[in-house]
């Protein structure tokens, strides 16, 4: 196990925080050991008692040693470890989502692309006489004789089509939202 410190952790510090965990397990493991081949009896009584004093020693070093290192894992991450699952599982889970995530906002900015194009088109067919307020670049031309209309002329424009729409009785177009996923 090797931990690759972050940019603004020195690399001595998360060698030594290691250094400090492998100290640490190694002292569990030959407590382990100790316990588990020594026998009974008072003599032996002090070998364990030894060992037990080398595993407070390294988690006496390993506190010391947390306050050197600021890299943070999620609970989630520490969890899988202590249940004794590979974290790369969680981590492939956690992208796949994202990933799904990630591919429905697409579909959705493209669903909305598409939408909007499709009302521009029917407000061009409509309303000509908005055409440069939807696309300011269709009407720009190198003549200084021809001038676009501006927002507040389109708007007004607008306005008054919509207006005369309303006194001639024309419906408004009717649109169908569902093939847009909206």
């Amino acid at each position: 196990m090797s931990i690759s410190p972050l940019p603004n952790e020195p690399p001595a510090a998360a060698g030594n925080f290691e250094a400090s965990i492998q100290q640490y397990l190694q002292a569990l493991l030959d407590l382990g050991r100790t316990v588990y081949h020594v026998p009974e009896g008072n003599e032996n009584e002090t070998i364990v008692a030894d060992k037990m004093d080398e595993v407070i020693q390294a988690l006496g070093v390993l506190d010391e040693a947390k306050e050197t290192v600021t890299t943070r894992l999620p609970l989630a991450v520490v969890e899988q470890i202590d249940e004794g699952n590979n974290p790369d599982g969680l981590l492939q889970e956690w992208v796949k989502a994202l990933i799904d995530k990630n591919h429905r906002a697409n579909g959705q900015m493209k669903a909305m692309q598409a939408l909007q194009q499709d009302l521009h088109a029917r407000l061009r067919s409509s309303h000509p006489d908005l055409a440069l307020a939807l696309d300011p670049q269709a009407g720009t031309t190198s003549d200084p004789m021809i001038v676009n209309p501006t927002v507040e002329e389109a708007k007004h424009q607008q306005d008054a089509s919509s207006t005369s729409m309303a006194e001639a009785g024309a419906p408004p177009p009717d649109l169908d939202l569902s093939e847009y996923n909206v």
